[in-house]
């Protein structure tokens, strides 16, 4: 009997992944035997760790026949395709997520973009920018200017209740001698 898709093609004692045998049918009804990739876990998996990314290509597995001895399946096995990036990984497993994350707004520059030669604005810098733009306003120019005038005023008055008290003093003094 041939074996289905997820039966073990070993004896099922060692919990190692092993190849996996399938029957694939032709029209004819003759059944022809491959090899499927290793399972990831010959156990039942936990449901709250979100499961291994499928492999990319189907065709980076090799075939090893029946015939063929320990050596060369390990030769022919160690031959493992291209690192694949995390964002080619996105892209193929989920598409939607990979258009929104590549349409968002490019972040802050971090320090490894500054390296790079990228500028980064510190929040010191960034504060005394906003204060400098702040200040050019022309409803904080026209305050400032009033302010200034009405501190004027109040210098003089001041210096006019001075110059007033001394002038009193001056004539008292000046009437009881």
């Amino acid at each position: 009997r041939p074996m289905g898709l997820y039966e073990r093609g070993d004896t099922g004692d060692d919990s190692t992944c092993e190849p996996y045998w399938s029957m694939s049918y032709r029209g004819d009804g003759r059944g022809m035997p491959e090899l499927l990739p290793p399972m990831p876990f010959p156990f039942p998996m936990d449901m709250s760790v979100p499961p291994p990314p499928p492999p990319l290509e189907p065709s980076s597995f090799v075939y090893v026949g029946p015939n063929t001895n320990n050596d060369d399946e390990e030769d022919d096995m160690s031959s493992s395709p291209e690192p694949v990036s995390i964002a080619d990984h996105l892209r193929l497993r989920n598409p939607a997520l990979y258009h929104r994350m590549s349409q968002r707004k490019v972040p802050r520059p971090t320090p490894s973009r500054v390296r790079e030669g990228r500028d980064v604005i510190s929040p010191a810098e960034m504060k005394a920018r906003n204060q400098r733009l702040y200040e050019k306003l022309p409803e904080v120019v026209e305050q400032k200017r009033q302010d200034e005038i009405a501190r004027q005023r109040i210098d003089r008055l001041r210096k006019l209740r001075e110059d007033d008290k001394a002038r009193r003093h001056a004539a008292r003094r000046a009437t009881h001698r």
